[in-house]
């Protein structure tokens, strides 16, 4: 477009837009020679929809979190009332999706399974007026989400993947998770929490001295990263580990004089648990490959909640694992800097991917 008049000297700007169009494509199937028509099972009804428009449902319906509902509005709104689509038409792409992801969540889950550190953690959400439990499997590369009726062991083993994995697991002090792996890292992000909230309720001063120990190491290691030094000395280490004791064992005289009997017995409790579990605090700096905390859980976690909020509880544990199930494809593709919405767009078009 020319605005003015037309020289050699100019200056270009753009203007940037997108154009929606319903594409409706004509199939004929015609009658072999003894008249009957065969016709591919996809096309049993009058009418089918198009990758394109099940990508953008699906897309839009996990990652978007907007409702069905609306988004059967949105889609008669932006197609200029051409594609009128049901709610149960939706569901029915989400659940096409879903089957047909389970080659590449299978890789995603294969490659999680060799990882050397898994980080893992559970929360609660509504489903059919009751609670249900999704837990995150995930690397730094690779995320797999599963819903399943409860927290517990039992079903824990039943999606069979922490009984198979043999590396370091990264969780929020679940003693459940103990039975698995070969190695374990405490989130201190949530210990951190404890400590503040213990010093507030109690005022005694060896929780900010174990807060400031434990962040002061974290920023030791993270200085020695960058000078390209992957570990600290057997010896150093036993520093730390002697300077942890000392700090739990002025905890424990404190605590003898805590006035508050429910306080005192819940900071015993803490006190009990750094005790026991001193070294999965520490990891962190004994491995240099274990972080600091496991807030990658809780990022991975936390759209879980946001959908409950904004587009309200899932109907069925099966609708909720269909729902993770693309989820976990869309978080895995941003880690490894994929094409989401193309990735999702070639399985729903049966074009092999790998993740």
């Amino acid at each position: 477009m020319h605005v003015g008049k037309i020289s050699d000297k100019y200056n270009s700007k753009f203007k940037l837009d997108i154009s929606v169009n319903v594409i409706a494509t004509e199939y004929r199937f015609y009658a072999n020679e003894k008249g009957k028509i065969n016709i591919p099972k996809e096309f049993q009804s009058d009418v089918q929809y198009g990758s394109e428009i099940k990508t953008l449902c699906s897309v839009l319906n996990t990652e978007g979190i907007v409702a069905i509902n609306r988004l059967t509005d949105f889609v008669s709104s932006i197609s200029h009332g051409k594609l009128n689509i049901s709610n149960g038409t939706i569901v029915n792409f989400v659940r096409e999706i879903s089957e047909k992801l389970k080659k590449p969540l299978k890789q995603i889950e294969e490659k999680i399974l060799n990882s050397q550190i898994m980080h893992t953690d559970a929360t609660p959400v509504r489903c059919d007026n009751k609670n249900i439990s999704v837990r995150n499997y995930s690397t730094k590369e690779y995320t797999l989400l599963k819903a399943t009726k409860r927290k517990s062991k039992k079903d824990i083993e039943k999606t069979n993947i922490l009984p198979r994995y043999c590396g370091n697991l990264i969780h929020d002090h679940e003693t459940v998770i103990y039975n698995y792996g070969k190695g374990h890292g405490e989130c201190n992000v949530h210990l951190l929490r404890y400590l503040t909230g213990n010093y507030e309720n109690t005022n005694n001063k060896w929780c900010k001295d174990m807060k400031n120990f434990l962040l002061s190491l974290k920023e030791m290691k993270r200085r020695k990263v960058e000078q390209g030094i992957n570990n600290v000395t057997e010896q150093d280490f036993q520093k730390y580990s002697i300077r942890f004791d000392e700090i739990v064992e002025r905890g424990v005289k404190e605590n003898k004089k805590t006035k508050s009997k429910y306080y005192r017995q819940e900071e015993k409790k803490l006190l009990n648990r750094l005790n026991k579990y001193k070294l999965n605090h520490l990891l962190f700096v004994k491995n240099f490959e274990i972080p600091f905390d496991n807030n990658l859980s809780e990022r991975e976690l936390r759209h879980v909640k946001s959908k409950q909020k904004i587009s309200g509880h899932f109907k069925s544990i099966e609708g909720a694992q269909s729902y993770l199930d693309i989820k976990s494809i869309i978080i895995t593709c941003k880690k490894v800097e994929k094409d989401f919405y193309t990735t999702i767009k070639n399985i729903f078009d049966n074009t092999p991917v790998t993740i």
